[in-house]
């Protein structure tokens, strides 16, 4: 997205990003549970979730674990030539296992995450599909081998203040298939039929159990047993797209980073601690540390680059670069800064698939 970013976003005011931190936590939680959490009607929390989705805010997708699929996490680096990046950023975005696609830089790289279903997959687009595209000069790949990352609560929420303990509590104690504060069990295998519901919460989390149902061709009851156990599993988990333009962070920045191997986990932990960090994860490769961040300004880029070194030891070199243009998000398309809704190919149902 550009650093500017849209002019004409609804203006957000403080309910709008409790609404939205709500999301985090709770994805799939009913309007009236996100009302009794923030004091408000549900009304005002339903009339405000479906403006803001409209005006292309937030997308809640439903995402599954990429360690119960067995499927490992890359990272991968392309350096187009300049006419052709946002046409091969565009056909990676649109695939159903590509997700983060970004032109950086001076618009000729793309990064993107990849989890291939299959290592026939993984490898028909890493060894054969990208090195004999004529547009695509150089490819690099790595592995995230650990996200300092949290999910639900723990996500960015830097846009406003965090909830109380007592909202969240409301919020991971009631409605729909809320995460389970306890222990979490063991990860629900996937099964071939549940191919339909895992497309459907790839394109909205949100999606009515009656809908759901409707797309199985199986009863609510079982639905909500099936969705309940996936959720509570941490199998599939719920992932907010947000829009960082519309909530005043129009600058998003990504870091490579070399850090003395014996420092890397507390460094990684130091980074992810501060509230510019949307993402950051330890990875293969010469550079073994990536990270995302979100800004207001240069400004603010130029002071966090200067303390960066201070959070911890072991940084040794590192490279910044910003976002030209992000195309697409955890599930989202985007368009002008704006999350867009996407649709998926038809579902293939294989024993451990991601969608």
């Amino acid at each position: 997205m550009s650093e500017a970013g849209p002019s004409n976003f609804h203006d957000l005011d403080a309910l709008d990003r409790e609404i939205l931190q709500s999301l985090q936590i709770n994805g799939r939680a009913a309007f009236s549970v996100i009302a009794a959490a923030l004091g408000t009607s549900e009304q005002t929390v339903a009339r405000r979730y479906r403006r803001m989705r409209a005006a292309g805010v937030v997308r809640v997708v439903g995402v599954v674990d990429p360690i119960t699929a067995n499927q490992l996490d890359w990272m991968i680096r392309i350096t187009c030539r300049p006419h052709a990046s946002t046409a091969v950023a565009t056909a990676l975005a649109h695939r159903d296992d590509v997700s983060w696609v970004s032109l950086i830089g001076a618009g000729n790289e793309i990064v993107a995450s990849l989890r291939a279903r299959t290592q026939d997959a993984r490898d028909e687009l890493l060894l054969r599909q990208l090195p004999k595209t004529e547009q695509v000069l150089d490819l690099s790949a790595w592995i995230v081998m650990h996200r300092f990352t949290g999910r639900y609560e723990k996500d960015w929420s830097s846009y406003g203040h965090r909830l109380d303990p007592s909202s969240i509590a409301v919020l991971r104690g009631g409605g729909d298939d809320s995460p389970d504060a306890g222990p979490t069990p063991a990860p629900e295998p996937i099964r071939p039929e549940d191919g339909p519901l895992i497309t459907a919460l790839a394109l909205d989390g949100r999606t009515s159990l009656a809908a759901l149902a409707q797309l199985t061709n199986w009863t609510q009851g079982r639905t909500k047993r099936r969705l309940d156990a996936l959720i509570g599993s941490g199998t599939i988990y719920l992932d907010v797209d947000l829009s960082t333009a519309a909530l005043g962070f129009p600058l998003m920045v990504m870091l490579w980073m070399s850090i003395e191997p014996r420092h890397l986990d507390s460094f990684g932990n130091a980074l992810v601690a501060q509230p510019e960090m949307t993402f950051a994860g330890a990875t293969t490769g010469r550079w073994n540390l990536f990270a995302a961040v979100a800004m207001t300004g240069v400004d603010e880029l130029y002071r966090f680059v200067n303390r960066i070194g201070d959070l911890a030891p072991g940084l040794q070199q590192m490279e910044v670069v910003p976002v030209i243009d992000r195309i697409k998000q955890a599930g989202s398309m985007v368009n002008g800064g704006r999350l867009v809704d996407r649709v998926l190919p038809p579902a293939r149902t294989t024993a451990r698939r991601r969608r």
